[in-house]
């Protein structure tokens, strides 16, 4: 099913895809595999925002796990600074982190940033704004210029 996804990803134009790192080896090896073959981005998450406790006691185990597959990143909250430093410094610069949750979920802009993402995802702070091009740019400022985070 996993590899279903991936190529119909790829077919409708898609090129990236994230993949929960729970799902474990054999749920995941072919669809990482597929993606490489499409030059398809994939990605593992390995933290949520809430709840997510099962993923953070086994963070060495789902880094570990996407290393191995040769995947594109991670994916860790921008409201677990903690965690994106570990993740950081368990993968160097070799690998992609994408930080999710910043805005309505708690993470400050910039803050997932200056903690060693390389992306921050905003979603529901610009697109629930009456001025979402207003919103997006502010935003923006924030990364540039973070407060304490």
């Amino acid at each position: 099913m996993n590899e279903y996804v991936v190529r119909r990803s790829h077919e409708l134009g898609i090129n990236g895809i994230i993949m929960h790192a729970v799902a474990g080896r054999d749920n995941l090896a072919v669809a990482v595999s597929t993606a490489h073959k499409l030059g398809v981005d994939s990605y593992l998450l390995i933290s949520m925002s809430s709840g997510g406790e099962l993923y953070d006691k086994n963070l060495d185990y789902g880094v570990t796990l996407g290393m191995s597959l040769g995947v594109s990143g991670f994916v860790v909250p921008a409201t677990k600074p903690s965690i994106i430093r570990q993740v950081r410094s368990m993968v160097g610069n070799n690998y992609q982190v994408l930080s999710p949750g910043v805005g309505v979920q708690g993470g400050k802009p910039g803050c997932a940033i200056a903690n060693g993402a390389d992306f921050e995802i905003v979603g529901r702070s610009i697109i629930n704004s009456e001025t979402p091009r207003k919103a997006a740019l502010n935003i923006l400022n924030e990364i540039r210029n973070p407060t304490i985070c």
